[in-house]
């Protein structure tokens, strides 16, 4: 499937194991600096979805990061 992570089917997992792990994060994510909504589609929507994507992801960086270093350091979570 080039690639992509497809979930297996019944008869794949009849044939072989598979595991997949899944880490879920709740957390609030601030979204003060989120451009405002574009009022129509004269606005200037790419660049305000532009900005809104580079503000989700430093976000984002800036929660997940610590958690995502810790894994790969092996920290236990309680420590």
């Amino acid at each position: 499937m080039f690639g992509q992570f497809t979930t297996p089917t019944e008869q794949d997992q009849t044939r072989r194991p598979h595991l997949r792990a899944l880490l879920q994060v709740e957390a609030p994510v601030p979204l003060d600096d989120l451009p405002p909504t574009p009022d129509g589609p004269d606005d200037d929507v790419a660049a305000a979805a532009r900005r809104a994507v580079v503000v989700l992801a430093r976000e984002l960086n800036d929660l997940l990061a610590p958690m995502i270093g810790q894994l790969d350091a092996g920290v236990p979570a309680d420590s």
